[in-house]
């Protein structure tokens, strides 16, 4: 092709150019990629033609890379998707000490072959608050939102390994503004397929896609609160199940621990589980009702009357916080009924017909020890029985303002007089 016809020729034939319209679209890289073998000859005035051509001078190969490459964050972050992953501490996501700096892989390989290599891989990190983003500035080491601008908050990697997949790390530790939020951290490669001169910019990866470069992530610093809620009476006949709440925003409600006791001092036993131990021991086993709430099966073999028990809650959110306040519950362990005595009337006596008042006295007491075993009611019944066969059935009964018939006792709670030394007196009570 001659440049005196068909390019540009310098009037002393010392440089030339070739560019005519639509040259770029000539050179097709195919599906596996091709190469291009480009030849430059000369001609003097007196008709030599030159046919020797030196590699690099008048003689280039060139390959044709017109397809961006890919890039990949890998397991830092992960993404928040699901809901369980993608949870950190600020101390525990880009950050050299703990190892958990942003890293991840860029690739070339859209051709079988004659691709032309990672140039560059960049990340940018940014957050929304009140709708409006913040973006990492690396050299003010902070985040921003009118400092710099999105399309400035884009910041190079360290590229290593060899084609065609690379490996990037982001270098730069990130200073975590105060908060627990959500983030958003993008990667985007850039491969060296660049212009003529070999100057400006290759092709830049675009679109981009979640989780592949695109990640969102959640920092949390909060530990989350937790609270026994059920039961809580301070003794209990029957206890199979300790209920409980968490909230643990914003990184949410991972798991429940559990720590029972009983004793004191050098006396204090942990139940492990399946048995009584004199080290510490937190249970792992609650379960999770769902994203606030949980349970834990209470072994009743491991429960004696008389005793005083403590149960201690504490729960672990997705990005490795636990509680630091715990929540407790002491509670009795009480299966022994209290005693309950009449003194008057007295059982067996005949006494003649009464039209008025007459009271009701007795006593009651209780033989444990432990605390809030004692009673705590007295009720009384009385009732009119009839005599059918062999047995007697309820006819009537007390239900505080007369008689009525009835199949059960009515029960009604003592009026005078103390628990230990009880009375019951009703103006409306009468004996016919």
């Amino acid at each position: 092709i001659s440049m005196a016809a068909n390019g540009y020729l310098s009037p002393n034939a010392t440089s030339w150019a070739y560019a005519p319209g639509g040259l770029d679209d000539k050179f097709l890289p195919g599906a596996s990629g091709f190469k291009y073998l480009i030849l430059a000859k000369a001609i003097d005035i007196a008709g030599n033609i030159q046919d020797t051509y030196t590699v690099d001078i008048s003689s280039l190969v060139i390959k044709v890379d017109k397809a961006a490459p890919s890039s990949q964050i890998t397991d830092y972050p992960l993404d928040d998707s699901d809901e369980t992953s993608g949870r950190y501490k600020s101390q525990n996501i880009g950050k050299s000490a703990t190892a958990s700096r942003f890293k991840g892989t860029a690739q070339d390989s859209y051709y079988t072959q004659n691709n032309s290599t990672v140039a560059a891989t960049q990340i940018r990190l940014s957050y929304l608050s009140e709708g409006d983003p913040y973006y990492w500035n690396q050299s003010a080491n902070n985040f921003s939102s009118w400092t710099i601008t999105a399309d400035a908050a884009w910041f190079d990697t360290l590229l290593s390994g060899s084609g065609p997949t690379y490996n990037w790390l982001y270098l730069s530790d990130i200073e975590w503004p105060a908060g627990d939020r959500e983030y958003k951290l993008e990667a985007k490669s850039m491969d060296d397929a660049r212009t003529a001169e070999d100057t400006g910019d290759g092709n830049w990866e675009n679109p981009q896609s979640r989780p592949n470069n695109i990640r969102y992530f959640i920092i949390d610093d909060s530990p989350p609160s937790v609270l026994i809620t059920s039961p809580t009476a301070l003794a209990q006949k029957s206890l199979t199940k300790i209920y409980g709440t968490v909230n643990a925003d914003i990184a949410g409600f991972n798991s429940g621990e559990i720590k029972i006791s009983t004793g004191s001092g050098a006396n204090t036993r942990y139940w492990t589980g399946s048995g009584w131990s004199t080290s510490e021991q937190w249970l792992t086993n609650p379960v999770k009702l769902g994203p606030t709430s949980w349970y834990y099966t209470v072994d009743e073999i491991m429960l004696k009357d008389d005793i005083v028990y403590t149960f201690v809650a504490k729960s672990l959110d997705y990005a490795g916080n636990y509680s630091n306040v715990y929540s407790t519950y002491n509670v009795t362990y009480d299966t022994t009924p209290p005693n309950v005595t009449l003194t008057y009337p007295e059982d067996g006596d005949t006494y003649s017909s009464v039209k008025y008042s007459t009271p009701v006295a007795g006593t009651s007491a209780n033989t444990q020890l432990a605390p809030n075993t004692g009673v705590s009611s007295v009720t009384v019944a009385i009732s009119q029985m009839n005599k059918v066969g062999a047995n007697y059935v309820y006819n009537t009964c007390f239900n505080g303002t007369g008689y009525e018939a009835c199949s059960s006792p009515i029960w009604l709670s003592y009026t005078g007089g103390t628990l230990a030394n009880w009375e019951f007196n009703d103006p409306d009570l009468s004996f016919i």
